[in-house]
């Protein structure tokens, strides 16, 4: 019997951290305070919620909390990842996190400004965010799923291996960039202007509709427009890169290398800086 149990006990051991029961702990910081924005890194996963009532609520794996660094800045924007370590720590930390793991930020505020995403760091939100201006910008591998928001003015910046999926509704000004193998996905409302500039073999994907554009490509990136009604273009394209547009009234390109502009529509006005053997309608 004795031996039994021992041979139990040696099981029990083995079993993977998943089979057994895990303790989540909760940390509310900054109830009532400033709130603006979001940093996140590790593999954080980001939930905003629209709401009056303002705190910030981690929730973690009991073991893991040890590494925790979540904090507040000056600016109001809570960074939330891992604290530094030792060397000794980080082969603690990659042991305890083989398996998934909780390790997720939900912030309250009624507006927001900032998101800052890199690692493997994800964010959503349920509801149509709203603010003057939000600016984003994302690296590494981390992810915007499908984020709603109403403003004035957006800046985004993704860099890397960094995705973002947006449905905007705008009254000023969108910026968005991309580099490195970043994608950006957006449909956008109503922009005054729009300044979009792609590298590497980054893609921007645009639908909806706006006033003016200045549309960048280099590289093998490529800009893809054809849903997106603007009615004056300033296109310029490089190396192998490509921008796909549909132009109501204006449009001025600018080609290079072996890149190509392709538009659609009917634009009355059409000036081909150079290049105009890259520059066909679609």
């Amino acid at each position: 019997m004795k031996k039994l149990l021992l041979a139990f006990a040696a099981v029990v051991l083995l079993l993977p951290a998943t089979s057994q029961a895990r303790e989540t702990v909760f940390r509310t910081r900054y109830e009532g305070d400033r709130i603006t924005g979001v940093s996140a890194s590790a593999h954080f996963q980001v939930e905003i919620v629209k709401s009056p009532e303002i705190k910030a609520v981690v929730e973690i794996d009991a073991d893991l909390e040890h590494y925790l660094h979540f904090t507040r800045d000056d600016e109001g924007v809570v960074n939330v990842g891992l604290r530094h370590m030792s060397a000794k720590e980080k082969r603690e930390f990659e042991i305890l996190s083989r398996e998934e793991r909780m390790m997720k930020l939900t912030l309250y505020l009624p507006e927001i400004k900032s998101i800052h995403l890199q690692d493997t760091s994800t964010l959503f939100s349920s509801d149509t965010l709203t603010g003057s201006t939000l600016e984003m910008r994302l690296a590494g591998s981390s992810i915007i799923q499908d984020l709603c928001y109403a403003g004035a003015n957006l800046s985004a910046k993704s860099a890397a291996n960094s995705k973002a999926v947006l449905t905007l509704a705008l009254t000023g000004n969108l910026v968005a960039s991309t580099a490195g193998a970043a994608n950006i996905n957006v449909a956008a409302y109503g922009v005054a202007n729009t300044e979009l500039k792609a590298e590497g073999t980054s893609s921007i994907h645009i639908m909806g509709d706006g006033a003016k554009g200045e549309w960048t490509t280099a590289s093998n990136a490529r800009i893809v427009a054809e849903e997106f009604d603007v009615k004056v273009l300033y296109a310029t394209s490089s190396g192998g890169s490509f921008i796909r547009a549909n132009v109501i009234e204006s449009l001025t390109t600018h080609t290079s290398g072996s890149s190509s502009i392709l538009f659609s529509g009917a634009p009355p006005r059409i000036n081909c800086v150079f290049g105009d053997s890259f520059v066909k309608s679609l």
